[in-house]
């Protein structure tokens, strides 16, 4: 059974109703250099600034419903991250568990539970990423584990074969190891053309996470993301997340 067969399609129509979707940055205790990091203390003020404001959290099946426009949630978000190392589950599990925020969390599913390394020399330090029954159990409690690909690669640098290659195999693994399905891609690097969306959408993924500009044609299969910063405020953050909202509502980008 593919997607496909079991989801309806979302409509291509950008000017669907279409909820911001935030980017998170990694979540830490200590204080570190760079917009890829956010301490833990803002990160939580952040969310109860957003419930505060009304924003009403999605997971990714009222998410796509809302692309769909069979709801219509009002101010609706959807959460999403792209680092599944094991301060996600010291740090943001607990905040998301303890407010039943649900959320989504790309990873590249050749290194679910596999050892990788980050930064450089010295500086360099290795650490292992969150495995398949860690994944499982987040999806009990909404956050719900999607596909950035098999191998985190720039798909655009490879042949249409092993491109398709990557995504076919990156949804059967999340739908084999989690018994859910894979709906959802973002691309690795953010990188996507024409061709990648076709095939994405030939893999049976119904919304796409790229650049969100150039190919405009792609429709929902190319959807840029709120990126929250080490230096928001709810306020700066509020008026990035209403901006693609009102122009998903008047003018369709």
């Amino acid at each position: 059974m593919t997607c496909t067969d079991s989801v309806p399609a979302v409509p291509t129509d950008r000017a669907v109703n279409r909820p911001p979707v935030l980017a998170c940055p990694q979540v830490c205790e200590r204080v570190h250099l760079g917009l890829n990091w956010i301490h833990r203390d803002r990160f939580e003020r952040i969310l109860d600034a957003l419930a505060a404001a009304g924003w009403t959290f999605l997971d990714l099946d009222h998410y796509l419903a809302a692309l769909r426009g069979t709801e219509k949630p009002s101010r609706g978000i959807l959460l999403s991250f792209d680092h599944a190392g094991p301060e996600f589950l010291e740090l943001v599990a607990p905040l998301l568990l303890a407010r039943e925020i649900p959320a989504v969390i790309f990873v590249p599913t050749a290194s679910v539970g596999r050892v990788s390394g980050k930064g450089l020399g010295p500086l360099r330090t290795r650490h292992r990423q969150l495995g398949w029954q860690q994944l499982k159990e987040l999806s009990r409690w909404g956050i719900r584990a999607q596909p950035v690909g098999h191998h985190y690669l720039d798909l655009r640098g490879v042949s249409l074969e092993i491109a398709y290659g990557e995504l076919i195999r990156s949804r059967r693994e999340i739908e084999r190891r989690l018994g859910q399905e894979a709906l959802a891609l973002a691309y690795p690097y953010g990188s996507v053309d024409l061709q990648l969306t076709d095939l994405a959408a030939r893999a049976g993924f119904l919304v796409g996470f790229g650049s969100g500009k150039w190919p405009t044609e792609a429709g929902v299969l190319n959807l840029s993301r709120v990126r929250l910063r080490a230096t928001d405020r709810p306020a700066t953050l509020e008026a990035r997340l209403v901006r693609p909202v009102r122009r998903s509502q008047s003018s369709g980008d």
